[in-house]
């Protein structure tokens, strides 16, 4: 175990010029624990039933929670930078960073369920859509792979769509 005072390993260390709130950790930890068990309970048919049911009924404020904080999370790198007159970060190093920490561990879990319990649509000719977040945009794939998965397809879309760099770019990000 690091003691208390050394760096973080280059992993786990935030990018240049960008604080980590520890904190927000913990409140992550948190939120995504309620998204699981929403989820899960959803999936499952016993949401709302019994006092467990119940408790991920409450649960799915884990959701909201877990999208406040990575809007903060991801806004706030934009405001500082437009605050001290700087450009905003590089979107295309932040989108292959984050690609890098979650294509492939969704492409194992996408993989492995569509094994077992065997989730449709995976191993069809429509495999691109499920691995490259595209299952969202079509009727024949949306009820398919993952589906908790739209947010990702949501995301990968923002990249696409603001894939260009530049001043009038980054400052229509700080006006909305």
């Amino acid at each position: 175990m690091a003691a208390p005072h050394e760096a973080p390993s280059p992993a786990l260390a935030p990018p240049p010029g960008n604080p980590r709130f520890p904190l927000f950790d913990g409140l992550r930890a948190i939120a995504a624990l309620g998204v699981l068990t929403f989820h899960s309970f959803e999936l499952s048919g016993k949401l709302g039933l019994g006092l467990s049911g119940r408790f991920a009924e409450v649960a799915v404020n884990g959701v909201l929670l877990f999208f406040v904080i990575s809007g903060f999370l991801l806004y706030r790198p934009y405001v500082a930078a437009h605050s001290h007159g700087h450009g905003g970060p590089s979107r295309a190093r932040y989108a292959r960073r984050r690609a890098l920490r979650i294509v492939p561990a969704y492409w194992t879990v996408l993989t492995l369920l569509a094994i077992y319990p065997g989730i449709r649509g995976v191993f069809s000719g429509d495999w691109w859509r499920y691995y490259g977040f595209l299952q969202l945009y079509s009727g024949r794939t949306l009820g398919g792979g993952i589906q908790v998965a739209w947010t990702l397809s949501v995301e990968v879309s923002f990249y696409v769509a603001s894939h260009r760099e530049g001043p009038q770019r980054q400052l229509s990000l700080i006006h909305i």
